[in-house]
């Protein structure tokens, strides 16, 4: 793994792993769409299942030719009330722009038992940063690094 270089052309904090995700010290863990998807369904499975355990039904009722579907508020899910958020707040968080909190990471791996990055990944980070800010530390070594680069549409000039 390496340091990205950012499209100023200076090293960042951040490293990608094999699997796409991207990793920033502090730490902002940003999983990839995939990732994301997949541990949102998981939350939303065992949230459903606690629901139904709690004596929520969401399934719509026959009656005659009608289908009626309960419409009282949901109670909170004991996998919300660990985590402290409800599902469109965690939506929300995971699809955010900066990534995740390594906290909020950490408790999503362990209640849904989806893998979004590893301890030696974060370590891995941390080191290649603290080696690139103190590198008369690490007898003079550089690190390596991967440079990324962002591309923008031209603009078009308007003529008047």
């Amino acid at each position: 793994m390496t340091l990205v270089i950012n499209r100023y052309n200076q090293v960042t904090p951040t490293i990608v792993t094999d699997e796409g995700t991207s990793i920033s010290t502090p730490f902002y863990i940003n999983p990839t769409t995939d990732k994301k998807k997949e541990v949102l369904n998981a939350f939303r499975k065992i949230k459903a299942k606690q629901l139904i355990e709690l004596g929520y039904d969401t399934s719509p009722v026959q009656q005659g030719s009608l289908s009626v579907i309960n419409n009282l508020a949901a109670p909170q899910s004991p996998i919300e009330q660990e985590l402290g958020v409800t599902e469109e707040n965690l939506r929300m968080m995971i699809f955010g722009r900066n990534g995740i909190n390594e906290k909020l990471i950490i408790q999503l791996q362990n209640l849904t038992g989806v893998q979004l990055v590893t301890r030696q990944d974060a370590e891995n980070c941390f080191q290649l940063w603290c080696d690139h800010l103190f590198p008369d530390e690490n007898n003079g070594l550089t690190t390596a690094t991967k440079k990324t680069t962002k591309r923008t549409a031209k603009r078009s000039s308007a003529s008047t």
